[in-house]
């Protein structure tokens, strides 16, 4: 097997198991890919392929589209697809959990008083912050950033 094989490999298995990844981590690994065999999309591109399932799905699906394109502008592209793998996965169940059980994600959110709002509440929940912590921040980064996104776009 070859290098860029096993390193493809790691990040499967650590993301089909949910596992913690730093964004460094990812980062160097993904960039010891592309210096071994060139630009590579399918290792991350797997990452953003959850649907999202409500009834405004198409609109938010827009929308997430919109902001995964501000985000690969913005940041590297293995940052962008964590941002938005963490916004489809952890911080959807923590909206749904602490800030409004018919939220179906931040994308339920969509003026920048509502995010702030949506952020206060799980920032002041100790499961959230301490789920935050063990991801290096990364969720709140990820709402953050999605903030920027509608502040920009407004």
């Amino acid at each position: 097997m070859k290098a860029t094989e096993e390193l493809r490999l790691a990040l499967d298995i650590l993301h089909k198991y949910d596992m913690p990844v730093s964004p460094i981590l990812e980062y160097a690994i993904k960039e010891r890919i592309d210096a071994d065999s060139g630009p590579d999309i399918e290792v991350c591109a797997t990452v953003v392929s959850e649907p999202v399932s409500s009834s405004s799905a198409l609109s938010q699906d827009s929308l997430k589209k919109r902001f995964h394109k501000y985000l690969l502008d913005n940041k590297s592209q293995v940052t962008a697809n964590n941002y938005v793998r963490f916004i489809d996965r952890k911080v959807r169940a923590y909206i749904n959990k602490i800030v409004d059980t018919k939220a179906d994600s931040v994308y339920s959110f969509t003026s920048p008083e509502e995010i702030r709002g949506c952020l206060n509440k799980l920032k002041s929940n100790d499961e959230f912050l301490n789920e935050n912590a063990k991801w290096h921040n990364s969720l709140t980064a990820a709402i953050s950033s999605y903030l920027r996104f509608i502040e920009e776009s407004v």
